[in-house]
Order: structure tokens, then C-alpha cells, then sequence
């Protein structure tokens, strides 16, 4: 079947026809937006952070999707300028100098981490996790790249402590924790016990 439009450049299109869509429908239901809404929710589906109405606060999501959608661009552009630029270095790096790429989008940024990156890291459970290295290992057969190469750094939120041992049994190599965003000022408590886990496991490895 011979595409009219090649089906990567239709997801750009969309990619970038839906923001567009948002401004419309703000511009359109701005009215009758609540005077305080959600605009950001946990991973449990809990909303976390709240808006007041204003004509700045229901533009930015319109105008954030067209920021990532250019960050993203521009990463495709720069990547393999930068990999160029470093094998041209005299004297070259004392060693390997690994890129990390975050996010877990299925068609652009995974395949980004297969072509380039050296670590890549994202967040969600083990569920999301194993779904989502299934499609990066994908995009490294595509490539011809060993997706064993590309170092593993995951986060679970609140639910950290609880997944640990999933997300290591699964192939995370790095587990991330956040202090100090969720309006808990800065506990540093959850850290030090996932510290004391990290120990025990290795102990036990050892």
C-alpha cells in the first residue's frame, strides 16, 4: 500500500494539529472554566495541582505541548551533531560521555533512546515499565542496537518503597526518588529507606 502522506510525517502533522485543537476549544469553553481547576495529577490519578482561572493559566498547556513538540524537534536535529562534535575532540573525553533521554512517548521519544541515548529514564509501575521496554527493544531491533546497552532509570512516585523490588526484578537499574514536590517541604525519610532497600539488596546479591 503506497502512502499519499508517509505515516511518521501524519504523526507529526496530528502532533502538532492538536495543540492547535486546544487553543480552540479554550477559546471556546474559557467561559465556563471553573475559577479553580486541575491541571496536574499523581500517579494514581489524583489531581495535585491547581489553577486559578486566567487567561495565562488555560494557555499553558496549549502553549507547553508546543514547547515539547519544538524540544522534541530539536533534539532529532542536535543529537547527532553533538555525537559528531565529541568524536572530533582533541584530546577526546577521558571516557564515555552518555546521553540520558526522559520519557516514554512510543513512536518519537523511545526511538530517540534507541538511536541515541545511553540511559533513559521514565516513570509508572512494573506494568508500564515491561510495556514500555517492549516497544524500545522494538525501535533497537530496528536500528540494530542490543537494548541491554541502554542503562534503565525508572520512577514510581508515592508508590516507590512498594515497587522496588518489582521494578529491579524487572531490569531498572536506577530507581529515582522526588523530594520535596508534592508540598511535604523536604522529608528526606522515604529516601533514606529506599537507601537501606537498595543495601539489602545488594547484600543479598552479594
Amino acid at each position: 500500500m503506497r502512502w499519499l502522506i508517509p505515516p511518521l510525517l501524519w504523526v507529526a502533522i496530528v502532533s502538532w494539529l492538536l495543540p492547535v485543537g486546544a487553543l480552540g476549544l479554550w477559546w471556546y469553553f474559557y467561559p465556563q472554566l471553573p475559577q479553580t481547576y486541575p491541571v496536574h495529577w499523581d500517579f494514581e490519578g489524583h489531581a495535585n495541582g491547581w489553577a486559578t482561572k486566567s487567561i495565562a493559566s488555560a494557555l499553558a498547556t496549549p502553549v507547553l505541548a508546543f514547547y515539547i513538540l519544538g524540544f522534541l524537534a530539536l533534539i532529532k536535529r542536535d543529537l547527532p551533531l553533538m555525537k559528531a562534535r565529541l568524536a572530533k575532540l582533541n584530546p577526546p573525553p577521558a571516557g564515555p560521555m552518555p546521553f540520558l533521554i526522559g520519557g516514554s512517548g512510543p513512536k518519537v521519544t523511545l526511538r530517540l533512546v534507541a538511536e541515541h541515548a545511553q540511559m533513559w529514564h521514565s516513570f509508572g509501575d512494573r506494568e508500564a515499565y515491561e510495556a514500555k521496554a517492549a516497544i524500545l527493544a522494538e525501535h533497537c531491533a530496528k536500528v540494530g542496537r542490543d537494548p541491554s546497552e541502554i542503562e534503565r532509570v525508572w520512577g514510581a512516585g508515592s508508590r516507590t518503597l512498594e515497587v522496588a523490588d518489582e521494578l529491579a526484578d524487572a531490569g531498572v537499574h536506577e530507581i529515582t526518588l522526588g523530594v520535596g514536590g508534592d508540598g511535604t517541604k523536604y522529608d528526606l525519610g522515604e529516601l533514606r529507606e529506599l537507601i537501606q532497600w537498595r543495601d539489602r539488596r545488594n547484600a543479598a546479591a552479594a
